[in-house]
């Protein structure tokens, strides 16, 4: 008879237990990996019920999963007559923050009740404050992001309670570097320290390389639409000080008929006396813009003065094709479709601060001539002008798309997006870099036409499209802050025109413009 070989129940237990603590790590990885590391960092935040006492959101995008393991946190404020960081019952003690779950998931409960919440991403070490002043500009986080121990944020506000994400949440250190970058770009500065007296404040459109070719001639030069879109985004991001230094400047170069030459050397007296009508319309629009945001109005009488001008150049021949369009140069008998758009939003917007019939009456008449004549119904796009019917540059239908949208036509701004989709993208330039050409030969990325697009996508309500575009051009802006105008380096078939790779205002104006998202920029 065999001996009784039972094994002792723990020599039974422990390869079980063995087994099982093997397995844990298995079994439970994807948890421990279930945070979404795909795109730009951002922080949702979702208020749930009216009582509002229960807040929540998520950490997404790269980089995720490490602040997750590094213990980083979500602090919480409520905004009322200051910003809360305390729950309903304790005013100075229990802070509203809490870590990060397994898929990088937060959630708050009894929070301080308020109209607005403020999420902030912040680092295991960091101690914010109680309570933290109101501030009147709800663009600005109250917590300043340092990339250190403020990280992200994000807000909810009960006034816009679906949250699109602010881009400029998105990329505030970008933000923070196209406007310190612009702010060297004005004179007086290192490359022009003493300027002319009535060109101090112009703003240099490139920060060239001393090495280049092009540098003698280029160094201390400023474009008038450069100088425009600087002062329009100066203003956008609350910089009322460079706004009006540069807008102080262009006021200085309008002649008595209200033109101005297309570009100025700072250094020396030389201007081009070349009289574009779009440019001349931008240093108008940015003046209004100003006043607008501001009620600043001493600049109005010289909006008025330009107004006169363009007025001028209007097109009064009811049987031309071109009727109520604004010439490009009297110089020429050509009436394009982007000079028109701004000139456009130029005299309504004029038009609203002084009550003048003529100013809305003549952007009248420039709306029904892009809607009618300009508007090609069976391609689904604008075309360059009434006599030319080619696509042309990429604002006649970047900008295009967004004085659709203002003026009440979405579906034909879906059109003309689609358009610039088919038509001027893809392109792919070195990193890789995806973005649109500045025309159809698809030779280059253009910042300035790149960005437009994402502003009229975001216009539209396709968040993720315009996001996607600001990520990729995001990649041109250098390490100072400069946005390169193109990369990469190209001249444009059939034209002697070159798109250089320099650092620009334009391309930097443009990111400053799109991630400030004032909705009053070429608004309805």
């Amino acid at each position: 008879m065999l001996p009784n070989l039972t094994r002792p129940k723990w020599q039974i237990a422990l390869p079980v237990a063995l087994l099982i603590i093997l397995l844990i790590p298995v079994l439970t990885w994807p948890q421990f990996n279930a945070c979404n590391n795909e795109g730009p960092l951002r922080l949702s935040i979702v208020v749930d019920g009216d009582s509002m006492s229960r807040v929540s959101g998520q950490l997404m995008g790269e980089g995720a999963s490490r602040y997750r393991a590094e213990g980083a946190k979500v602090a919480l404020y409520a905004k009322t007559d200051l910003w809360y960081n305390s729950t309903q019952e304790s005013i100075e003690g229990v802070k509203m923050e809490q870590s990060l779950g397994v898929d990088c998931s937060w959630q708050i409960d009894q929070v301080h009740e308020g109209q607005m919440y403020a999420a902030f991403l912040v680092s295991d070490d960091y101690r914010q404050p109680n309570t933290i002043p109101k501030t009147s500009n709800i663009d600005l986080p109250p917590l300043a992001i340092d990339g250190t121990h403020v990280l992200a944020w994000a807000l909810w506000s009960a006034a816009n309670p679906t949250g699109n994400p602010d881009p400029a949440l998105l990329w505030p250190k970008n933000r923070r570097l196209a406007i310190a970058w612009l702010i060297r770009q004005i004179t007086p500065n290192e490359t022009v320290p003493q300027p002319l007296t009535d060109r101090a404040g112009l703003i240099i459109g490139y920060a060239l390389p001393q090495t280049d070719e092009a540098y003698p001639y280029l160094f201390a030069r400023s474009w008038i639409f450069d100088d425009a879109l600087a002062g329009i985004a100066f203003t956008a991001n609350a910089n009322f000080g460079e706004a009006q230094a540069i807008l102080n400047a262009l006021k200085g170069q309008v002649q008595a008929d209200g033109k101005l030459g297309f570009s100025y050397n700072t250094d020396n007296d030389w201007f081009h006396e070349y009289y574009r009508s779009g440019a001349i319309a931008w240093v108008g629009y940015a003046l209004v813009f100003y006043q607008q945001k501001t009620g600043d109005a001493q600049s109005q009488a010289v909006a008025e003065q330009i107004a006169a001008y363009l007025l001028s150049l209007q097109n009064q021949t009811p049987d031309s094709p071109s009727y109520g369009a604004i010439q490009d140069d009297p110089a020429v008998s050509s009436f394009t479709t982007s000079q028109n758009i701004i000139t456009y939003f130029f005299l309504r917007d004029l038009a609203r601060l002084t009550s003048n019939d003529l100013y809305q009456t003549a952007a009248d008449l420039i709306k029904t001539a892009l809607l009618e004549q300009y508007w090609d119904e069976k391609q689904g796009h604008f075309v360059v002008g009434s006599d030319d019917t080619a696509a042309g540059l990429i604002e006649s239908n970047s900008l295009g798309a967004l004085f659709l949208e203002a003026t009440g036509h979405p579906t034909k701004a879906q059109l003309s997006l689609d358009f610039v989709e088919q038509t001027y993208q893809p392109v792919l330039g070195p990193g890789p870099i995806d973005g649109y050409a500045p025309y159809a030969d698809r030779s280059t990325v253009w910042s300035q036409g790149s960005l437009q697009v994402a502003l009229a996508h975001r216009r539209l309500g396709n968040i993720t499209k315009s996001q996607a575009i600001l990520g990729e051009i995001i990649k041109l802006q250098d390490e100072e802050g400069g946005v390169a105008y193109a990369r990469p380096k190209a001249t444009i078939t059939g034209t002697d025109e070159v798109f250089q790779e320099w650092a620009s205002v334009a391309g930097t104006t443009w990111l400053a413009i799109v991630l400030a998202d004032d909705e009053q920029f070429l608004g309805p």
